[in-house]
């Protein structure tokens, strides 16, 4: 099976995630990210991915984890990085609305990949959690 392969990113303000509330299926809310281009490293395709998606530019402050998950359109290697915006404020774009969410309310909500959502909370959690010791 040929896996994709994506990024995404972490941005954390005041107990919310910046996440995008997708205008194509499959609906619902999503990570900031996508599938990385050939040629382009999984930190690249995260930078690229903030300013088409939120319309910022941000800088990667560290990777929390990759993982593997599976859909309907075959298995997905998810390169998951903490980054904070260092210009723009997100916006609307073509791909949907990006908005804050607060992280205890993202399981309650309508997510576009509930799975994946569930594995990053997990670990961004663990990640929160070293930071802080």
């Amino acid at each position: 099976m040929n896996e994709k392969k994506a990024s995404s990113i972490i941005v954390e303000e005041n107990g919310k995630i910046l996440m995008l509330d997708r205008r194509f299926p499959p609906l619902g809310l999503d990570l900031i990210g996508g599938y990385i281009d050939e040629g382009e490293t999984p930190e690249e395709a995260a930078v690229r991915e903030a300013k088409e998606e939120a319309n910022i530019e941000i800088l990667i402050e560290g990777k929390i984890c990759s993982f593997k998950w599976k859909n309907k359109s075959g298995g997905h290697v998810e390169h998951i990085f903490k980054a904070k915006i260092s210009r723009g404020k997100p916006s609307d774009s073509k791909e949907g609305r990006a908005k804050f969410v607060p992280i205890k309310e993202i399981q309650k909500m309508q997510l576009a990949f509930p799975s994946m959502v569930k594995k990053f909370l997990k670990y961004y959690e663990i990640f929160r959690n070293e930071k802080i010791k």
